[in-house]
């Protein structure tokens, strides 16, 4: 039986990705002993934000699924073409190339409902590595019910339809070379899609975010914790309600992140989840490697693999980034028969136990650690610590 590659004609082909933006996921690969049960790290499966990490079966979950385990995702764009590539943890035993269904959501109006999905279904089967269309299809929301009424929040039953509009399906649509995609098997395994900015009307602010399944698999679904109940849905840490995952199983998808947009404070978005964090370049007891950089290439249509290895992993116990802050005092302050805070103090924790009442306060300096200032024609004024109402740092 010939593949649609075989029955359409194709008159562009994606060549030269590039990528510009990426979006790191929990690795629960390294988290894996054979038999027992699979526990993600702390934070990184919550059905009431539809964020999964379930690379494995439901009910015991002692069986993992490397290839629907994602690492990280890219985004880039080159002339009229977007690519995206998803690394994942590895293959499957005795397989050649990702079993799962690999996906692209995003939300265009930047509403908290996801627009269009672009996904690919077992890429790569055919071994050749080129791009095609074989098992990819394009779906887009016709009535903009996606997430139900409440977008973001679990709010059932779901009455609607979600993505109801395939405008894509493996070369037939409008433009037969709309979307494309391809794999290369390996440790960590790729997936990578291609798609024409044509459709999504040439917009350069989006949200987007990724998606690995087999378990559901379910455009007409979306948003998943719409359509299942939280007890049917189940949950994977053994501490929750509705331990074990049971029929929301045998996926994963990433947190969102904007591109060409400005900050916002979508809770989908990794920098206003608490619970993201970049993995470490060589974390204890885990695999090491040297991490990319937010911008990468990859090499042009021949199907080599990329230059880097994802071979790390996050923390069991994701943490935020740590910031420094400098103050530099001024050389000579202004002599006045008072010293006013420059900035209240309230921000940070209070002192114990109380100390006398403030004369000045810095942010971000331990109340311990403050300089004296020099104060002329005045002998020089030592500042006393916060009072116990105002924080210190």
């Amino acid at each position: 039986m010939s593949s649609p590659d075989e029955v359409v004609m194709h008159t562009a082909t994606p060549i030269s990705p590039s990528y510009t933006q990426l979006i790191y996921d929990c690795n629960t690969g390294d988290l894996v002993s054979p038999g027992n049960l699979i526990q993600p790290a702390p934070g990184c499966d919550s059905w009431e934000i539809n964020r999964y990490e379930r690379p494995f079966n439901q009910g015991s979950q002692v069986d993992f699924f490397p290839d629907l385990d994602i690492l990280q995702a890219e985004l880039g764009q080159a002339g009229n073409w977007y690519f995206l590539r998803i690394a994942l943890f590895d293959m499957r035993p005795d397989t050649s190339h990702p079993q799962g269904m690999y996906a692209i959501e995003m939300d265009l109006d930047m509403d908290g409902r996801g627009d269009v999905l672009v996904l690919v279904r077992n890429p790569g089967e055919d071994g050749s590595g080129d791009y095609k269309v074989t098992g990819v299809q394009v779906f887009k929301d016709s009535n903009d019910d996606v997430g139900n009424q409440l977008p973001l929040q679990p709010d059932l039953p779901y009455e609607g339809d979600s993505y109801d509009l395939i405008v894509f399906n493996q070369g037939i649509g409008s433009d037969p070379d709309l979307a494309w995609a391809r794999a290369i098997p390996g440790k960590p395994a790729f997936v990578e899609l291609a798609f024409k900015s044509a459709l999504i009307n040439n917009d350069v602010e989006f949200i987007w975010w990724v998606w690995a399944d087999q378990g559901v698999d379910d455009p007409a679904s979306f948003d998943y914790h719409d359509s299942f109940f939280h007890s049917d849905a189940g949950d994977v840490y053994q501490s929750q309600v509705y331990f074990p995952s049971n029929e929301i199983r045998e996926l994963d998808n990433t947190c969102a992140a904007l591109w060409g947009a400005p900050p916002s404070e979508d809770p989908s978005l990794c920098e206003n989840d608490p619970n993201y964090s970049r993995p470490s370049p060589t974390p204890p007891g885990g695999r090491t490697g040297t991490p990319p950089s937010l911008v990468s290439s990859t090499p042009s249509n021949t199907p080599t693999r990329p230059s880097f290895e994802n071979t790390w992993t996050p923390s069991p116990t994701p943490t935020r980034p740590s910031f420094e802050f400098t103050w530099t005092p001024s050389p000579t302050p202004t002599p006045t028969p008072t010293l006013t805070p420059t900035l209240p103090c309230g921000q940070f924790r209070p002192c114990t136990p109380p100390p006398p009442p403030p004369t000045t306060c810095v942010p971000g300096i331990p109340c311990n650690d403050r300089p004296t200032a020099t104060i002329t024609p005045t002998p020089t004024i030592t500042p006393t610590p916060c009072a116990a109402t105002v924080g210190c740092n």
